[in-house]
């Protein structure tokens, strides 16, 4: 049983840290393309 509750837990952390990454990468993403937008000016002469 505590090998099980082991398992469980490691699994339970893994998938914090894969959701705290996904919300991070999410989190620069929306920055990224709200500066994209903001910037519509088009750079090339």
């Amino acid at each position: 049983m505590k090998t099980f509750l082991k398992v469980m837990g490691s699994l339970l952390a893994v998938a914090v840290v894969l959701k705290g990454i996904l919300m991070l990468i999410d989190y620069f993403y929306e920055t990224y393309a709200v500066r994209y937008i903001e910037s519509e000016i088009p750079v090339e002469d």
